[in-house]
């Protein structure tokens, strides 16, 4: 049991980036993604369970991930759910010096963020898969457009375009 731990941390240390990434490209709801994360991990780690020898295992996780969101999906199509898309909502803050922190501007920077998520939420999945992965894992519009296999230039319509929108409707520079 120790060798199969030892190998699946292996694994998931090699591949977590790339498959988080791959399943924030092809989810169709935000908030599924940790879910499919997870399923696609244990689902490798059974397979190390049963003796099974994995050869290529970035590749392989790439595979269980691709499964895992054909399922997922499956699953929510079957029992009938809904697949409103939205960007995931709480998290944690940073903290900030306590001689800066200004209840006003958290208070502010929480409406404005939730003002922000309200207008992204209304976008097309591929808008807000967009800015999911440009914002939230740090990915090149280059690797997002690979990734999410749509062109470059249309990842910068659509990210440029919103970020205009939100710039005119908050006055922003």
């Amino acid at each position: 049991m120790d060798e199969n731990k030892a190998l699946f941390e292996e694994i998931y240390n090699k591949t977590k980036e790339r498959v988080y990434k791959y399943i924030a490209a092809g989810c169709c709801k935000l908030g599924d993604i940790d879910d499919i994360y997870q399923n696609t991990y244990i689902s490798i780690y059974n397979t190390l369970c049963r003796g099974e020898n994995i050869r290529e295992p970035e590749a392989f996780a790439i595979h269980v991930a691709k499964r895992e969101l054909g399922r997922y999906y499956g699953l929510m199509k079957r029992i009938g759910c809904s697949l409103r898309s939205a960007l995931p909502t709480g998290g944690e803050r940073d903290t900030q010096d306590t001689e800066s922190y200004q209840i006003e501007d958290s208070i502010a920077d929480k409406v404005l963020a939730e003002e922000i998520e309200k207008l992204l939420s209304k976008k097309d999945i591929v808008t807000q898969k967009i800015f999911f992965l440009y914002y939230y894992l740090g990915m090149t519009l280059g690797e997002i457009a690979e990734s999410m296999g749509i062109g470059e230039s249309k990842v910068k319509r659509k990210l440029y375009s919103t970020l205009e929108q939100l710039r005119r409707l908050y006055r922003k520079e």
